[in-house]
């Protein structure tokens, strides 16, 4: 099936491009609706369901946005951010096979790009084996100890949680929960010795966040939908549940829970670095960038927070500042002794750094491959540049990119003694298909820009100038300049 360009939706009038813009805006419901009209328009235009898919996303539909995105690869299998938002849908929804070969698809479409998108191609990557090791974590069955209180049960369990151990934590919470009364009050926990009720609630608690884990996403909702019920009014668990909506990919959802927990004249730490977590997932830089930094000017070192900070500049390609930020949480993850965080951050750091040498080698080339020379004037407004001729002959031409061949005056032909072989047709100043003489000089150079063996045109006008066509500037990219032209060798 044939696809639509974006250019069939260029117009001012055009509901694309206003999507476009509210997409940009994070104004996630216009957009959608501009998407839906595009597509009643165009049910074959990829783009469109692209944009509809990220504004689905964004709005916590995931399995919409899943179904958008894989119908615009389907459209248009190269389009690389169709294939990565299709692995952050189907992650969200727990289908970790489909979002592993997705973020894989995703990755081999970064790179077949030209040019090639390397930084998202190795993100994508990274988020493929997070989602394979996490996925291939054994599944060890817990056991039951009768000689344990309930409290020192649920202590192990939380010993489990903390080794990411969670099939045997689940066994744990299972049992506990099973055999420990439901409390039949809504009284919130208090920070008072353990009575039957709050145990109830803090094994509730972590056997929801066990099966965010564990991706059993239903299984979680209900948990801490029994929590809210049994204890509405208690903070600790209200800040454990936004937590837990980022698990579970409602990050608009569990913005809107942080923000009510917001207390004024307080460091609000945490709160800042979990809703710089939802802003991350949601993709909106700008704010996780704001609620991370906010929450480091609060006084208060947090590894943590500077480690969100460097996920947020390696996205927006700030390599150097996300080295600064993953080092500053290096330091903190040993000084607190973490050591399997510290030597994680320390892998990325050096994945940064080697990515940063690869970045400043392509941009010496890409200098290297730069050359510039000086406009000598305008000639109505076009450039106009000195052309040596055989190494022998300099004369000056206007750079003109809508040219075929290379033109020259008589005079000029004089000037640098260059002798016609052969006729041939070309289009003339005046737009008419005109025959001349020609032939070909063996070099034409540009300060450092050559050509070898061009054919160039005598054009019959009295004015000693020509122009500098496509089969000389066809070898390069050129960036006009005010007072210079850029040539970049292909």
């Amino acid at each position: 099936m044939e696809t639509v360009s974006e250019s069939a939706f260029a117009g001012p009038n055009s509901p694309y491009p206003q999507a476009m813009a509210a997409l940009k805006a994070k104004d996630y419901q216009t957009a959608l609706a501009g998407f839906n009209q595009v597509l009643r328009a165009e049910p074959t235009f990829a783009p469109g369901f692209l944009g509809r898919a990220i504004a689905q996303f964004h709005l916590g539909l995931a399995r919409a946005a899943a179904a958008d995105a894989q119908r615009a690869a389907r459209l248009q299998p190269s389009l690389a951010s169709a294939h990565e938002l299709i692995g952050k849908a189907q992650a969200q929804l727990g289908n970790v096979a489909q979002a592993i070969a997705a973020y894989k698809q995703a990755t081999q479409q970064y790179l077949a790009a030209r040019p090639p998108d390397k930084l998202r191609a190795q993100t994508c990557l990274a988020q493929a084996e997070q989602l394979r090791i996490h996925n291939q974590r054994p599944r060890a069955e817990g056991s039951i100890d009768l000689t344990l209180t309930t409290a020192e049960f649920l202590q192990r369990a939380i010993a489990r949680i903390d080794r990411q151990d969670y099939a045997a934590a689940l066994v744990d919470l299972n049992w506990l929960l099973q055999f420990e009364p439901e409390p039949a009050t809504s009284e919130p926990v208090t920070s008072e010795p353990v009575t039957s009720e709050p145990l109830y609630l803090e094994a509730l608690c972590r056997r929801a966040e066990v099966h965010a884990q564990l991706c059993y996403k239903e299984a979680a909702v209900q948990d801490m939908a029994q929590l809210r019920r049994l204890a509405p009014d208690d903070r600790a668990f209200k800040f454990r549940h936004a937590c837990l909506r980022i698990d579970l990919g409602d990050a608009t959802g569990a913005i809107a829970e942080l923000t009510q927990l917001m207390e004024p004249d307080q460091p609000n730490t945490q709160i800042f670095l979990h809703r710089g977590r939802a802003y991350q997932q949601l993709g909106q830089w700008d704010d996780a960038f704001k609620n991370y930094s906010n929450g480091l000017g609060a006084g208060v070192d947090e590894p943590a927070l500077y480690q969100g900070r460097a996920e947020v500049r390696w996205e927006t390609r700030d390599l150097e500042g996300a080295i600064e930020d993953y080092t500053c949480a290096a330091t903190l993850w040993l000084k607190r002794g973490e050591g399997d965080r510290y030597a994680k951050t320390l892998d990325r750091i050096q994945q940064l750094r080697t990515a940063q040498t690869a970045q400043a080698a392509e941009k010496a080339a890409a200098q290297a491959r730069l050359i510039r020379v000086p406009i000598l004037y305008r000639y109505q407004d076009a450039p106009v540049v000195a052309v040596n001729f055989d190494d022998r002959h300099r004369a000056e031409l206007i750079v003109d990119t809508g040219s075929r061949f290379t033109v020259i005056s008589r005079a000029i032909a004089t000037q640098i003694d260059f002798t016609p072989t052969e006729l041939l047709w070309y289009q003339g100043m005046d737009g008419r298909i005109v025959q001349a003489q020609g032939g070909y000089v063996q070099k034409i150079q540009v300060g450092g820009a050559t050509a070898y063996f061009v054919r160039v045109v005598v054009a019959e006008w009295e004015r000693p100038i020509g122009y500098l066509g496509q089969n000389f500037l066809g070898e390069y990219d050129l960036r006009i300049l005010p007072d210079e032209i850029e040539f970049e060798q292909r």
